[in-house]
C-alpha cells in the first residue's frame, strides 16, 4: 500500500507517510519467533510459554506437536498441553504461512541444554525495582538457566528478586503467598556458579 491508499481510507497525510515508513522498517526488522506464536491467540500460549516451547521445537514443528511432546517440557502440564493441541488445527495454516513468509527475519531463541545443576531451573521469577545491573540481561540470564520470568507475583512464583524502590504491593503479595524474596546481591550469589558455567560454555 502507498501513502495515497492510506489517505483514501481517511488517514491524514502525515499519518499515511508514517505508516508507510513503519511498514518499510517492519520488513527489515528482526522478529522473535515466540512473539509470532504468542500473537496467534492459542490458549495458554502467551509470550513466556511460547518462548519456552520454541526452545525445544521450531515454529514449523508446532502444528504437528502432540500432548506428549508438550508435556515433556518442564512447566507444562496435562491441562495446558491438551488445550494447546486442541487449538492447533485452527491456526496451523497461519503458522505455516508465517513461518514460510518470515524466513530470514525470524530470530529463534537458543535451544541450548540447561544444566541440571542450575539452582533456578524450572523456577518462576519476578524481577522488580531498580537494579544495579541491566534487568533485561538478568531476565535473559535467568531464562538461559531454565527459569521462567514473570511480570507479576502469582501462586507459581518461586522467587521475587527485589532491587531498590520496590512497590509495597509486590512485596506484600509475595509475603502472603510465601514466595522467597531475594535482594539483587542474594540472587546473583544464588546463580553465580551456574552463570559462570554458562558463560564458559558460550566462550567455547
Amino acid at each position: 500500500m502507498t501513502a495515497e491508499d492510506f489517505e483514501v481510507m481517511g488517514f491524514g497525510a502525515g499519518q499515511a507517510n508514517n505508516l508507510c515508513r513503519e511498514l518499510r522498517e517492519a520488513r527489515r526488522r528482526s522478529v522473535d519467533d515466540f512473539r509470532v506464536l504468542a500473537a496467534l491467540g492459542i490458549e495458554h500460549l502467551g509470550r513466556g510459554d511460547s518462548k519456552r516451547l520454541l526452545k525445544h521445537f521450531s515454529l514449523k514443528d508446532v502444528p504437528g506437536l502432540t500432548v506428549a511432546d508438550i508435556n515433556a517440557i518442564s512447566g507444562f502440564g496435562d491441562l495446558t498441553a491438551n488445550a494447546i493441541v486442541s487449538t492447533l488445527p485452527s491456526v496451523s495454516d497461519d503458522l505455516v504461512f508465517l513461518e514460510r513468509n518470515l524466513t530470514g527475519i525470524l530470530v529463534t531463541p537458543s535451544r541450548s541444554e540447561v544444566s541440571a545443576d542450575s539452582p533456578i531451573n524450572g523456577k518462576h521469577i519476578v524481577f522488580t525495582g531498580t537494579m544495579h545491573g541491566s534487568r533485561s540481561e538478568m531476565i535473559a540470564q535467568a531464562e538461559s538457566l531454565g527459569a521462567t520470568s514473570q511480570s507479576s507475583v502469582t501462586s507459581k512464583t518461586h522467587f521475587l528478586v527485589a532491587g531498590e524502590k520496590v512497590g509495597a504491593s509486590k512485596l506484600n503479595k509475595a509475603e502472603q503467598l510465601g514466595t522467597t524474596i531475594l535482594s539483587e546481591s542474594d540472587y546473583l550469589a544464588l546463580v553465580g556458579g551456574s552463570a559462570l558455567m554458562c558463560a564458559e560454555k558460550s566462550d567455547v
